[in-house]
């Protein structure tokens, strides 16, 4: 029997919230976890978080890398990076390696990107609050629309 490089067992996904699904509560799991739907609660993920486009997640999310092209509302830890896609909208703050953000992205929020996972405290950040109503989040557009 042939074993699975660790390529590909990264590349495995390993669940799913789907499109119209809602979940509320504390996930620990390895592998991809792919959110397409509503997740209210806590991530623990050894691996790579995708939150898709339809996705929408208000928490605390640790990863190695977590990719954002939904809404998130929260705290984001990921030891490796953060990347928010062009349809990605976070209201939250970061805590990671590397953060990569799209044109067309929207972040609001604070971060602190350490290469020592060590220094990655949310301490080190001041404490927000953050009110949304997920019915407006459709309408959230960029500050900045123009060109260089």
């Amino acid at each position: 029997m042939k074993e699975v490089s660790e390529t590909a067992s990264k590349n495995f996904l390993s669940s799913i919230v789907g499109d119209g699904a809602h979940f509320s509560g504390n996930l620990e799991m390895s592998g991809l976890l792919r959110l397409d739907g509503d997740f209210d609660g806590i991530i623990k993920n050894n691996d790579r978080i995708l939150i898709g486009k339809n996705g929408r997640v208000q928490g605390t999310a640790y990863s190695d890398t977590i990719i954002i092209g939904g809404v998130f509302k929260g705290e984001l830890y990921a030891s490796e990076k953060v990347v928010i896609l062009s349809s990605g909208i976070v209201f939250g703050h970061i805590y990671s390696s590397r953060i990569v953000i799209e044109e067309g992205a929207f972040w609001d929020g604070k971060s602190i990107v350490s290469l020592q996972e060590k220094e990655i405290k949310k301490e080190s950040i001041l404490r927000g609050s953050f009110k949304l109503d997920w019915n407006k989040v459709g309408s959230v557009q960029p500050l900045y629309t123009g060109g260089f």
